[in-house]
């Protein structure tokens, strides 16, 4: 089995927990200080109502590896990707619905809306996966990067260049670099 470290006084000291699955975990979020989520190698999944105190596998759930971000909490649920199509469950896991949406990255800002990249595609859903908008198709992005329900940064490997929107339909290019970009992380006014 794996483990899960876990802090309950800002990082000052830790506690290991055991956490049925693969002995590598690729993701782990909690939708608020209670409800966690865990994903890993060869599709383990594994929640958590405790604050992880403790962790009940949720094994089986996908048929093939999930990887790093590809996992979303809302506050009504869990959208996740586990072989490239998006999944949503609202039980924790006890019954899922798929979406027949391609995507390697999702962000969730809201419950209801979500955005995803296929890496020439940023999509984005307003009503929990109906309906999908394309927000742009004529970029090679390798990654984006979502603040809130509105402003969303993407990077393409074409001349390390990084593009903006804010109402998900104009995309303005933010500066080209001329260097391999791979990878883009935003929190707040900050990006890396």
């Amino acid at each position: 089995h794996g483990e899960i470290l876990r802090t309950t006084d800002g990082g000052a000291t830790w506690t290991s927990t055991a956490v049925p699955g693969p002995l590598m975990w690729d993701d782990v979020q909690f939708r608020d200080a209670n409800n966690g989520w865990a994903v890993g190698f060869n599709a383990a999944v594994a929640y958590s109502t405790d604050g992880g105190v403790t962790w009940m596998g949720a094994n089986g759930l996908f048929p093939t590896a999930m990887s790093r971000r590809s996992l979303c909490l809302t506050s009504t649920g869990v959208v996740a990707i586990p072989n490239g199509f998006l999944d949503y469950s609202t039980n924790n896991g006890a019954s899922w619905t798929s979406q027949p949406k391609f995507a390697r990255e999702l962000s969730c800002p809201i419950a209801s809306t979500w955005y995803g990249s296929s890496g020439t595609n940023i999509w984005k859903t307003t009503n929990a996966g109906i309906s999908f908008t394309d927000l742009i198709v004529t970029k090679d992005f390798v990654d984006a990067a979502i603040k809130d329900a509105s402003t969303v940064l993407a990077v393409t490997n074409t001349n390390g260049s990084i593009y903006r929107t804010i109402d998900g339909t104009n995309w303005n290019l933010a500066i080209t670099t001329g260097d391999h970009l791979s990878e883009i992380e935003i929190d707040g006014t900050m990006a890396w």
